[in-house]
């Protein structure tokens, strides 16, 4: 809940800054990217205590215990493991996303 909070409030805000600049396509685009980036940063250390619980490499399900556990084996780095392809992916991803979700808007209205 929090990753939509931040995904769907970002895109909303960077409109609003990009519309002024940016014909309406490249506004979307850059927003879209934007927002999900902004959401994945926020809540990556989460998805990857979660993607810990959910493989159970660790042998348990106590949050408590697999924040102890990634910190013990790699400091705060490790609840950032991974987060550079992710990023990267997020821009095309999320761009294109709301691109067509403005798209589509747009065409439905009457």
């Amino acid at each position: 809940m929090p990753s939509f909070a931040i995904y769907f409030s970002s895109y909303k805000y960077m409109r609003g800054v990009f519309d002024k600049h940016t014909n309406h396509t490249m506004s979307a685009l850059a927003a879209g990217s934007f927002a999900g980036t902004m959401s994945w940063g926020v809540v990556y250390p989460f998805d990857v205590i979660k993607t810990e619980i959910q493989a159970g490499t660790g042998g348990t399900t106590s949050i408590s215990q697999v924040c102890k556990n990634l910190y013990k084996e790699s400091g705060y780095k490790a609840f950032f493991r991974g987060i550079g392809p992710t990023l990267v992916r997020a821009v095309p991803v999320n761009g294109i996303t709301f691109l067509c979700y403005e798209k589509m808007k747009m065409s439905m209205e009457f």
